[in-house]
C-alpha cells in the first residue's frame, strides 16, 4: 500500500473517524482539523504513526504534523473522508452540551477561520511571489538582463498581479470553505470589491451612493480584511434568508437578498474596518521599524524568540497576516518577514550542528534530512520537532541563535519587498534586491549570520551525550 495513502488511514481513524472531523485543510507541513469531540481523537496512536513527526494544538485546531509529504498525505485523507461534501456531516455532535463562549473560545476561532483563509492561498502566493523575484533579479534594479518593456519581465510581472491583484476573490473563496458555505458566493464577495465600474471611479470621485447610502471610493484590489470580515458576515446573512424563506422560492430569493444585503454591508463595513485595521497594523509595525535603536533591536529579539512557540501552537500564520496587511500598505516589510526569514536559517543550522555532533548513525542521519528538507524546501517544523523538542539543549541553542539573529536584524533593519517566497537556499536571498545594493548586503548579512548563529549555538550549548 502507498506509505501516503497509509498515513492518511491511520491518522483519520485515530481523530474518531470522518464523522469526528467537521473539516480538515494543510499547510505545508500540517494537516489542521476542526474537530467536534477532541476527546475521541488517540493523540499518541498518532505519534507513534510511521510518518507522522508530531502533534499540536492552536487556533482551536488539531494539527498532525507529517511534513514534505503533505499534499499527497492530504489528497488521500480528503479522497477517505469524502470531505469535499462535508457540509453534509452533521456539526452538532456535542449539541447536547451547553457551549460555554468565552475569550479564549472566540479567540481561537477567529484565529482558525483566518488562518484556513490565508493557508488555502499559500502554494499559489508562493509561486506568485517567486516569479516577482525572478523579475526583480533579472531586470534593470538588479542584474539588468531585461528590459521593463522585454515581455519576459512583463510576463513575471502579472503572473505575480494575477494573484495580487484578485487576491480579495481567492480569499473569498477559501473563506467559505472554511465557513462551510458554498465557494461561488465568496468569489463573488471578492469579485465586487474591484469590479471594473467600481474600480475607475477611485481618483474621480471621493464617494458613491449604494441605495441611497453614501460610500467611500477607494481601491480595495490586493485587500485581505474585508473579504475575511464580509464572508464572516455573510454566512449569518445566508442562514437567515435560508431560514426565512420557503424553500419553493429559496433557489431565488436567498442568493438575490444575500447579495443585496452584503453588498451594502461591504461597502459601508467591511471594506473600510478593514481597510482601518490595516493601517492601524502597519502603523504599529512601521513603529517598530522606524524605533529608536535599541527599542527596534529589542522588539526584533523579542519576536525571533517568539517564532518557535508561535509555529509550535500553530499561531505564527496569524501575525504573518498581520505583517502581509502591512506589506499591501506600504510595499514592503522591515520587521515580520524578515524575521521569519532569519528564524528559518536559525533553525537550519540547529539541525546542521546537531549532525556535526550527533553520535550514533540514525540520529545522524535523521538530523542530515531535517537539514536538507529545511534548506532546499523551507520547512522548519521537521527539526523543531525532531531535534529542538527531543533534545532541550537543543531548544536552548535554537533561542540562543534567534537572539542573534533578531539583533541582527534589529541593527541592519533589511527590507523584504517580496512577500510569500520560500525561506529556502533558493528563496531567502530574493527578498531583499528590490531596495537596492546596501539592503540586499543587510538581507545577505541576516541570512548568512542566522544560519551561522544556529550552528555555532548547537556546537557550543546543546548536549547530544545521551542520544
Amino acid at each position: 500500500m502507498d506509505k501516503n495513502l497509509q498515513i492518511a488511514q491511520n491518522v483519520l481513524e485515530k481523530v474518531g473517524g470522518r464523522e469526528n472531523v467537521t473539516s480538515v485543510i494543510h499547510c505545508v507541513t500540517r494537516l489542521r482539523f476542526n474537530l467536534k469531540d477532541n476527546s475521541m481523537v488517540d493523540d499518541e496512536g498518532i505519534k507513534k504513526i510511521p510518518g507522522v513527526m508530531g502533534t499540536t494544538t492552536g487556533g482551536g485546531l488539531y494539527m498532525v504534523i507529517v511534513g514534505s509529504a503533505i499534499e499527497k498525505v492530504y489528497y488521500h485523507l480528503c479522497k477517505l473522508g469524502e470531505f469535499e461534501t462535508q457540509e453534509s456531516i452533521d456539526e452538532n455532535l456535542d449539541s447536547h452540551q451547553p457551549k460555554k463562549l468565552s475569550v479564549k473560545k472566540i479567540l481561537d476561532k477567529t484565529m482558525a477561520y483566518v488562518s484556513s483563509c490565508m493557508t488555502g492561498v499559500l502554494p499559489i502566493l508562493i509561486g506568485a511571489a517567486m516569479c516577482k523575484t525572478i523579475a526583480t533579479i533579472i531586470g534593470p534594479s538588479v542584474f539588468n538582463l531585461v528590459s521593463e518593456s522585454s515581455d519576459l519581465y512583463v510576463t513575471l510581472n502579472f503572473l505575480y498581479n494575477a494573484f495580487f491583484y484578485f487576491l480579495p476573490i481567492y480569499i473569498g473563496y477559501t473563506a467559505c470553505k472554511a465557513l462551510n458555505m458554498n465557494p461561488i458566493y465568496g468569489l463573488f464577495i471578492g469579485a465586487m470589491l474591484i469590479v471594473p465600474d467600481f474600480i475607475n471611479l477611485v481618483g474621480v470621485r471621493d464617494s458613491f451612493s449604494i441605495f441611497g447610502i453614501s460610500v467611500p471610493v477607494a481601491n480595495y484590489s490586493q485587500s485581505f480584511l474585508p473579504t475575511v470580515l464580509g464572508c464572516w458576515i455573510m454566512s449569518y446573512v445566508y442562514k437567515f434568508f435560508k431560514k426565512l424563506i420557503p424553500d419553493v422560492l429559496a433557489t431565488i430569493l436567498v442568493p438575490t437578498f444575500t447579495i443585496l444585503v452584503m453588498v451594502v454591508l461591504m461597502f459601508v463595513v467591511c471594506a473600510p474596518i478593514g481597510t482601518r485595521i490595516g493601517e492601524v497594523l502597519s502603523a504599529m509595525f512601521m513603529f517598530f521599524s522606524n524605533a529608536q535603536p535599541l527599542i527596534r533591536i529589542i522588539g526584533s529579539i523579542a519576536l525571533c524568540v517568539a517564532l518557535p512557540y508561535m509555529v509550535l501552537f500553530g499561531m505564527h500564520t496569524a501575525i504573518f497576516v498581520a505583517a502581509y496587511v502591512s506589506f499591501i500598505e506600504i510595499g514592503f516589510d522591515a520587521f515580520v518577514w524578515p524575521l521569519g526569514v532569519a528564524y528559518s536559517f536559525v533553525i537550519y543550522g540547529v539541525a546542521l550542528g546537531a549532525f556535526i555532533k550527533l553520535k550514533k548513525k540514525e540520529n545522524k542521519a535523521l538530523a542530515s534530512g531535517y537539514f536538507l528538507t529545511g534548506i532546499l524546501s523551507g520547512l522548519s517544523e521537521p527539526t523543531l520537532y525532531g531535534i529542538c523538542l527531543k533534545y532541550k539543549s537543543a531548544m536552548k541553542a535554537l533561542l540562543i541563535g534567534c537572539v542573534f539573529a533578531g539583533a541582527i536584524s534589529g541593527i541592519f533593519q533589511p527590507k523584504a519587498y517580496v512577500f510569500g517566497g520560500t525561506a529556502n537556499i533558493f528563496g531567502a536571498f530574493t527578498y531583499w534586491p528590490a531596495g537596492g545594493v546596501s539592503n540586499l548586503i543587510w538581507g545577505v548579512i541576516l541570512v548568512v549570520g542566522a544560519f551561522i548563529a544556529g550552528v555555532l549555538g548547537t556546537l557550543l550549548f546543546a548536549d547530544f551525550e545521551n542520544d
